[in-house]
């Protein structure tokens, strides 16, 4: 599950120019902005990131007209990323890094589900995994990791990601972002009668990837109908785990469109601004010209690298285009 809350440190502060009441603090990768004098640096805070959902309790009011959701906003021209606020006494105890998510019932905004939905049928298959990418700014030693390898950069579609699974007996499973869906006429079956995919599919495979089109989100991409974009290809080995394979030859296989490349690095230096600067800039190309893109997605170009900062997860990230999030998109 997503941390979406935990116990941090302010690792930078400094006066919001032109404002005598305000400071911009730095957590983790995130710029926030804080009340003057109410945090220091190496002050202990719970941080919480935007998207997330806080209980509604008087302790969080603050959030009740938003919705109890923590949002990204600019504050005086200043990005702010989230939530930082005191450590309160009785987590005093508690190590640096500690997930709160749970114990605060915090959850992750969801949006409504309109013409994308399917009746859901099931929970997740067991040790398929999710699609769910960290964002760079909760991880921001992924920097010192990705110094000197060569990474693929694409584009993150706005859109709902599905995952297409034939397990090893030959099963079929069709999922929404965190459910299987039942066989019928929805998007996500629609998606994989269109291809074939119960049939084409070599069993032992987790195909997954962003459907776009009208109803879904904006249709940022313009599209008449639904299509599917492929960003993963998973492998059943003998023990079980899935592996990540290279994606693209498959999904030419079966006829779909792989997520569209935006460039490749021969050697992952940058500073968390190069990225950010990388993810604004990154445009969806239409016929009548492009549209800013909801950011981008980085991978070593070599297959199975893991990362320690991730506790030996894969290496790969996202990069959410600020200005995407002010708009009102998710992270």
């Amino acid at each position: 599950m997503r941390v979406l809350a935990s116990i941090q440190r302010v690792s930078e502060i400094a006066p919001l120019e032109g404002t005598d009441h305000l400071s911009v603090a730095r957590v983790l990768g995130w710029t926030v902005v804080v009340r003057k004098d109410e945090l220091a640096h190496n002050s202990r805070v719970i941080f919480v990131e935007a998207d997330a959902v806080v209980p509604e309790m008087e302790a969080w009011s603050f959030l009740r007209e938003s919705g109890w959701r923590v949002r990204t906003r600019k504050i005086r021209g200043q990005l702010s990323e989230g939530l930082a606020v005191p450590l309160p006494l009785p987590f005093s105890s508690l190590p640096d890094g500690t997930d709160l998510t749970a114990i605060l019932g915090i959850t992750k905004y969801e949006p409504p589900q309109r013409m994308i939905a399917g009746e859901e049928e099931g929970s997740w298959p067991v040790g398929v995994p999710k699609t769910d990418e960290v964002r760079l700014q909760a991880h921001p030693g992924l920097l010192k990791e990705i110094q000197g390898r060569e990474l693929a950069v694409t584009l993150k579609l706005d859109g709902t990601s599905a995952t297409f699974f034939k397990s090893a007996q030959g099963e079929f499973f069709v999922c929404s972002r965190n459910r299987s869906v039942k066989r019928g006429e929805n998007t996500y079956w629609n998606i994989a009668q269109k291809y074939d995919l119960e049939k084409n599919m070599p069993r032992g495979t987790v195909l997954q990837g962003e459907i776009c089109g009208p109803g879904i989100q904006q249709n940022p991409l313009g599209l008449s109908k639904h299509e599917f974009f492929v960003f993963d290809l998973r492998l059943q080995c003998p023990g079980g785990e899935y592996l990540e394979a290279p994606y693209a030859d498959m999904a030419s296989g079966l006829g779909l469109s792989s997520v569209p490349p935006v460039c490749i690095i021969p050697n992952g230096s940058g500073d968390l601004r190069f990225w950010l600067n990388l993810a604004t800039t990154a445009r969806y190309a239409l016929a009548g010209g492009s549209v800013p893109g909801e950011g981008i997605v980085v991978r070593p170009v070599k297959q199975g690298v893991k990362a320690a900062c991730l506790r030996n997860r894969r290496m790969s990230f996202k990069v959410i285009n600020p200005d995407y999030l002010l708009n009102g998109g998710e992270q």
